[in-house]
């Protein structure tokens, strides 16, 4: 049985002694806990995070987990799945280009925080937290800037082109943290941020910028992977379009190829280039979307929000690739087994990433204690980190 007695700011009595003593030396409070967090962090294997952020919440039947044995009702005329060069992992159709890269990434069949509003899914994925009346976490990429700092000329924390609103993503942290936005379009031809170079595209060969496609996801991916060779740590793509309430099949016909182009250049292009194996590439939006089509008018084919149940794709960065994390029920309506959290995602990516995911951040009133998930403070229902692909 441990003897270690806690003071009252939640830290054990041996280092709070620990942390007077290192006073008398110079040190602040907030010096020494800097200092022993460091000593404690897990080793990084990742440098760099890509987020690809399907903003308005992704289907995730039409996309990694289709469901043809469900129906029609179900599945709608995205009916014949295709296998991939992963033995037994099969995707829709419309992303032949990703069924050629599963061996570089892993599926989360089981992504769950069972809330359907876009603000509140939104902040749950983006900061790995449930919202609480007490503080306004601050999104992961907010954290990693304040964690890693600004390593290069370049700003720690990139958003492109456009701000993903619906929270504060700098959260208590304050506006130092928030990501710089550019704003226009990569695939534009006068498209250029003060110009600097990591921005501009016409330092990329055409038949490369092709192969990622001449649009504006393509283009940012594209984008992205050259932020990640000039230091950035963590770069969001915000990319709108999947709120598909109506008429959702007329848009994935037009989504779909799209996402396959850019998502599996990116993958490709990393790997290439040595990159893939320290740059966390994460796919997701806030939820996903009902299972069951909604024929009727005024929708003719909509899905709507679902929280219940989605997916999530990951690769690189620490992540095996060729894998399966969790299972959806026959119908992709709630989760079979081993449910995956946002939090349990988060908690995984800042341990590649060398930060501990029991950290804490600075409470902004000065008192309390902020921790950088909250599986730290515990009472939180938990999948668990995914250690089976990490």
């Amino acid at each position: 049985m441990s003897n270690i007695t806690t003071s009252t700011t939640g830290i054990p009595r041996r280092d709070f002694l620990r942390a007077g003593a290192a006073g008398v030396m110079g040190l602040t409070f907030h010096d020494w806990l800097a200092t022993k967090a460091s000593a404690q962090a897990p080793e990084a294997k990742a440098k760099s995070v890509i987020q690809l952020w399907m903003n308005g919440g992704p289907s995730h039947l039409d996309t990694f987990d289709p469901k043809p044995e469900a129906g029609e009702a179900y599945c709608g005329p995205l009916k014949n799945p295709i296998a991939t060069n992963v033995a037994g992992i099969r995707i829709c159709e419309l992303l032949p280009l990703m069924a050629r890269q599963a061996d570089k990434y892993s599926i989360i069949r089981s992504f769950t925080h069972r809330n359907d509003g876009h603000e509140t899914g939104t902040y749950i994925v983006q900061t790995g937290r449930t919202p609480t009346a007490e503080l306004s976490y601050p999104a992961m990429g907010a954290v990693l800037a304040y964690k890693k700092g600004q390593q290069t000329k370049l700003p720690p924390y990139v958003t492109l082109t456009s701000a993903l609103g619906r929270f504060s993503e700098a959260g208590f942290l304050g506006s130092n943290y928030k990501a710089l936005v550019p704003g226009g379009d990569p695939s534009a031809a006068q498209f250029n941020v003060d110009a600097k170079t990591a921005f501009d595209l016409n330092h990329e060969k055409k038949e490369l910028r092709d192969r990622y496609g001449r649009n504006y996801f393509g283009q940012s991916c594209l984008m992205a992977r050259r932020l990640v060779e000039h230091g950035v740590p963590f770069i969001t793509i915000n990319w709108g379009g999947w709120d598909t309430h109506t008429n959702n099949f007329d848009a994935m016909k037009q989504l779909l190829p799209t996402l396959d182009q850019g998502f599996s250049a990116l993958l490709e292009d990393l790997a290439q280039r040595g990159l893939l194996s320290s740059t966390i590439v994460v796919w997701y939006g806030e939820f996903g979307r009902t299972p069951k089509v909604d024929m009727a008018a005024p929708w003719f084919g909509g899905r709507h929000h679902w929280g219940a149940c989605c997916s999530a794709v990951v690769a690189g960065g620490g992540f095996k690739g060729g894998a399966i994390v969790g299972e959806s029920d026959a119908k992709g309506e709630y989760v079979k087994t081993r449910p995956v959290f946002p939090w349990d995602l988060a908690a995984s990516m800042y341990k590649l990433l060398g930060i501990d995911p029991n950290s804490r951040l600075p409470h902004p009133q000065g008192c309390g204690v902020a921790y950088v998930t909250p599986q730290a403070a515990g009472q939180i229902e938990r999948g668990g980190m995914l250690t089976e692909i990490m």
